[in-house]
């Protein structure tokens, strides 16, 4: 029988063929990808790994071993546009002006064709 392997950072890739190990690296990759997508975007991007330990009670109240979870996620700034004014129409329906999309109520220039 093989001596157990301490629970650290490097034997991660050791439990459930590296699953838990992967996953914080897709998620770092994410985070990176990102910050490369939208640099103006100072916001930090947050990788988290955490592992969850519940204890598992003996007969005797003891306690000599502990069940694990693994889990990663990455966090990054919401995607979002600039603000734009929106008319109500109708029953309900929201419009906007395709030429000034921050005043609805602006009116656009009507050209005459000069043919």
């Amino acid at each position: 029988m093989s001596k157990p392997l301490q629970l650290t950072l490097a034997n991660l890739a050791y439990l459930d063929e590296g699953k838990g190990a992967e996953a914080f690296d897709l998620c770092l990759r994410r985070a990176v990808h990102d910050c490369r997508d939208r640099p103006n975007d100072d916001k930090p991007r947050i990788v988290t790994l955490q592992i969850e330990l519940v204890p598992v009670v003996e007969p005797d109240l003891s306690c000599t071993e502990v069940t694990a979870k693994i889990k990663a996620q990455a966090k990054v700034p919401e995607y979002k546009t600039k603000s734009y004014s929106l008319g109500i129409r109708g029953k309900d329906m929201l419009v906007f002006s395709e030429f000034s999309p921050e005043d609805v109520n602006q009116s656009s220039l009507e050209l005459e064709d000069e043919s």
